[in-house]
């Protein structure tokens, strides 16, 4: 079989149908100029890998202008292998996999059962405690339905956090630069000041070349649609807890190392009955993080709270990496309920 990811000349036959060819010819051009780039920047000869990511292209029948338009995705992980991987052509390919799920929605099976498992049970829990959830089964758009999620933006990219058809909430990249996009579940306030709000994510976020990129569960949103909420934080390797108050956002206590994986799922619980204002981050079944607003910032109380602060949601930043951006994590759903731990 002839891999060659320049031949589209008159001597190539489409096995899969017509292909559009300016934007498989674009596509083709980013991809080739940026391992030319790596080449002269690192030493680093990934034509290989490149090759076999459009063999196994071919292999599971992608439509070339569709592999094209996602060629800045997968070459996230193409880089990751000279960052985080040495020496080792197998762990190089598993990278490339794994960002090819992120880009087409395929998500090994493991992961998959496993998120989907969690989904319904932390689910059943919030229900059984008073709150509800969302499992993002909409036809694939840019966002989710306007009648139910408000969005707070922020950024100079382009992107969209969005449903992609088959039940997940994925990070749709557009532009160079940063971009945040967090969503308020507009139809939905909490019967008191307390709760816990769940995701569960399907993939990690990857590790940053510059700036972070983030996923944030969201508690005491204002219930008007303004800026101010607490957030958990989460990026690739790292968690702390914030406040946002009219857009001005204030670290509360300590930065927390974790190590997330694919299927991994967060909790972050807000209030407890004697103490309005500690929070604290679970991943899986462990407290990785407690913090008291006020007694962590050694300045009083900075976050909000109150009839009008019931509201929650969740959200991602997800930065600039290279050519384009770090995705946000994406979701198999997540769950909010009022909470009374004591």
């Amino acid at each position: 079989m002839d891999k060659d990811p320049t031949r589209f000349g008159t001597d190539y036959t489409d096995p899969y149908g017509a292909i559009n060819e300016s934007a498989a010819t674009a596509g083709l051009q980013i991809r080739n100029n940026l391992v030319v780039a790596i080449k002269q920047t690192t030493g680093i000869d990934l034509t290989g890998v490149v090759e076999f990511v459009d063999w196994l292209g071919e292999q599971i029948g992608l439509n070339l202008a569709a592999f094209a338009q996602a060629w800045q995705q997968l070459l996230d992980g193409i880089i990751n292998t000279w960052l985080d991987i040495t020496g080792s052509v197998g762990a190089a390919v598993e990278n490339v996999l794994d960002t090819f799920g992120e880009a087409f929605g395929v998500v090994k099976s493991n992961v998959l059962t496993t998120a989907n498992a969690s989904i319904s049970s932390y689910a059943s829990t919030a229900t059984a405690a008073g709150g509800d959830y969302d499992e993002f089964d909409y036809t694939a758009a840019a966002s989710l339905p306007g009648a139910t999620y408000a969005q707070l933006t922020a950024g100079g990219g382009g992107g969209t956090y969005g449903p992609n058809g088959n039940g997940h909430l994925v990070w749709k990249t557009a532009g160079f630069s940063w971009r945040q996009v967090v969503y308020r579940r507009s139809d939905v306030t909490l019967s008191q000041d307390n709760g816990v709000v769940t995701s569960v994510w399907l993939t990690k976020i990857k590790n940053p070349l510059g700036a972070d990129t983030y996923g944030y569960l969201c508690g005491r949103m204002a219930n008007d649609g303004s800026n101010t909420y607490i957030r958990a934080s989460i990026d690739n390797n790292q968690a702390r807890i914030e406040a946002v108050v009219g857009g001005t956002v204030t670290q509360i206590g300590p930065t927390v190392n974790l190590t997330p994986s694919a299927g991994d799922v967060f909790r972050f619980y807000y209030g407890a009955t004697s103490h309005a204002r500690r929070f604290w981050l679970r991943q899986g079944s462990v407290t990785i993080l407690t913090v008291e607003d006020g007694a962590a910032n050694g300045t009083g109380a900075v976050s909000s709270k109150g009839s009008d602060f019931r509201s929650v949601g969740f959200g991602t930043l997800s930065a600039q990496y290279i050519l384009t951006q770090n995705p946000g994590p994406s979701l198999a759903g997540w769950t909010w309920a009022p909470q009374t731990t004591a």
